[in-house]
């Protein structure tokens, strides 16, 4: 209380509010001098949601320090200093050039899908915060791109997995998988999920299934010969959520198992939460991974430290 002044107390009764109320509101207010993505949130209760997230990662980014700092270099820390330097917080596109040709059995990747996640995930109430989206009038030439340096560092005799949105990706997807020089079947593998979403509800069933295509380099066979082309598995909770669109663990395991076999080395230029890695650690096999988000790589590290393999779980 300020001498002559009024309490917060003071304050909020004459507002007809709570005193808590009152303190989130100066918060908020104070923390959208220094924010500008509070600025861009269409109304308090979604700036309130924003700032309660940047808390959130600074506390994770303070622990991120805390676990490098005290990492030590032998038994299961060594382990876990070997995942955590898996994911490289950086540009895909600027940094595969480093990877020698030939070096990788199977190459996983979930890019942006250019279809306004942020518009879609805002209907579901979901937050974007530090998703990279791709705008559509580039889309066909960035998966250009990313698929012309998977078929580089890919050895011969090794798998290509491809993520990608039906609308409108489905075929530009699959004829860049083909121009890169891979082979594979039009019909997609899917991950099915037991409940889904849809936008319009009046018009439009909602989707409960996420494709992907699968395609080969080479002489490349099957490790689960014959296995049927559907993956069942529910999604990760959301409040356990480091990206918006993370796979579970579990998933990425029964998916890796199927191109390819323990010793096995995973590239997955897009991490997101880097599930993909913790999932190939988990079956003996290394990955490595990019992505730009310093929030999602402090994310996986937190997660990558309190466990080792074959523990880490998207299922509690």
């Amino acid at each position: 209380k300020i001498e002559g002044g009024h309490s917060m107390s003071d304050t909020a009764n004459m507002l007809g509010q709570s005193k808590a109320t009152v303190s989130r509101d100066i918060k908020l207010a104070e923390a959208m001098e220094v924010i500008p993505e509070l600025k861009r949130c269409k109304n308090k209760k979604e700036a309130m949601k924003v700032l309660d997230k940047l808390e959130k990662q600074y506390h994770t980014s303070e622990i991120v320090k805390k676990i490098e700092a005290e990492r030590e270099t032998t038994g299961e820390d060594q382990i876990k200093t070997q995942i955590i330097n898996s994911y490289i917080l950086g540009d895909f596109f600027k940094l595969s050039n480093k990877i020698p040709d030939g070096v990788v059995d199977l190459c996983e990747v979930d890019p942006p899908f250019g279809i306004k996640l942020q518009d879609i995930k805002d209907q579901a109430k979901q937050t974007t915060m530090n998703y990279n989206e791709w705008p559509a009038d580039g889309y066909a030439e960035a998966i250009r791109k990313v698929l012309k340096e998977c078929f580089r560092v890919v050895k011969d005799g090794g798998w290509l997995i491809w993520w990608f949105a039906y609308e409108p990706w489905f075929e530009v997807s699959y004829q860049e998988i083909l121009r890169a020089g891979f082979r594979g079947l039009r019909t997609p593998a899917v991950w099915i999920k037991p409940t889904g979403h849809t936008s319009h509800p009046a018009t439009q069933m909602a989707s409960a299934h996420e494709p992907f295509f699968y395609a080969r380099k080479g002489s490349s066979e099957l490790i689960r010969m014959g296995r049927p082309n559907y993956y069942k598995f529910k999604p990760v909770a959301p409040d356990s959520k480091i990206h918006p669109t993370e796979k579970p663990v579990e998933l990425m395991e029964d998916i890796y198992l199927t191109f390819a076999s323990p010793g096995a080395r995973i590239l997955i230029p897009f991490a997101g939460s880097g599930n993909g890695i913790l999932a190939a650690y988990n079956v003996h096999m290394t990955a490595f991974g990019y992505d730009l988000s310093k929030a999602y790589r402090d994310g996986f590290v937190v997660r990558a430290d309190r466990s080792v393999p074959p523990n880490y779980r998207s299922y509690r």
